[in-house]
């Protein structure tokens, strides 16, 4: 685990996924949840009305686009365009058309890309692997069973 600077608040954390510490992560999360019943009581409001009325940053509220955690149908035209062509977008970063221009390009390597996150997620380590790694912790489970195996 690294330990870093929360970016929000500036205080140390161990850093295991995402980039801000539990508390920050909570708040935004709180946020992006009054920000989305916003958007969908509120469904035809530009994003720039929508970063006025919440308070929110218009680079935050872009990023919910992006990720696809939230969906805006009006004012995305100068917001949000495809990092390739600069054609307007929905949610993502690359229109329809660059998109499938790029997963044609790289036919093997998108599929051995999902092949890998699939094999990934489903795998899981075993103690053993990780003492070979030399890291990792010790559940107080493994800590007594490695006891019994000893006596």
């Amino acid at each position: 685990m690294q330990v870093v600077n929360c970016p929000r608040c500036k205080r140390l954390f161990h850093k295991v996924v995402s980039p801000l510490c539990p508390d920050c992560e909570k708040k935004e999360e709180e946020e992006f949840q009054e920000l989305r019943r916003f958007v969908e009581e509120e469904e035809y409001t530009t994003m720039k009305d929508i970063a006025e009325f919440t308070g929110m940053p218009l680079k935050r509220i872009l990023k919910y686009v992006r990720e696809g955690r939230l969906q805006v149908r009006k004012g995305l035209d100068d917001a949000l365009k495809c990092i390739q062509c600069g054609q307007p977008i929905d949610k993502g970063n690359f229109c329809k058309n660059c998109g499938d221009k790029i997963l044609e390009e790289f036919p093997d390597s998108t599929a051995a890309l999902k092949k890998a996150t699939a094999a990934t997620a489903t795998k899981k380590a075993t103690p053993t692997e990780k003492q070979s790694q030399g890291r990792g912790m010790f559940t107080r489970d493994e800590i007594k069973q490695k006891d019994k195996k000893k006596k």
